[in-house]
């Protein structure tokens, strides 16, 4: 029998199994590519830390040529939030003239 996983003496259990979230991927991966121009490379930025396997798994999905960049923001301040978010690394990607999806 498998241990069921804890943390902090809390049992974990499974919300979204992983074949949902692939499935939930590609579709958003098609949302997408029908809502920009066929033509040109679409740049796709996403939020660090958080967003980067979901970015990663979103563009292998992506039928098209994808730039791909992301941003670094924060409003925590030790463990307790500002309530300022404060944008920590900007983009390196020039987005003049480039399809973004954010």
């Amino acid at each position: 029998m498998e241990k069921q996983p804890t943390i902090r003496g809390r049992r974990l259990e499974l919300l979204i199994s992983e074949e949902e979230i692939k499935r939930r991927i590609k579709e958003l991966a098609e949302e997408i590519e029908r809502s920009f121009p066929p033509e040109g490379e679409l740049l796709i930025v996403g939020l660090l830390k958080g967003s980067f396997i979901f970015v990663s798994d979103l563009v292998r999905e992506i039928k098209r040529p994808v730039l791909i960049d992301f941003i670094s923001a924060s409003s925590y301040s030790g463990t307790e939030s500002s309530g300022n978010v404060e944008i920590r690394q900007g983009l390196y990607i020039d987005i003049k003239d480039k399809m973004c999806f954010w």
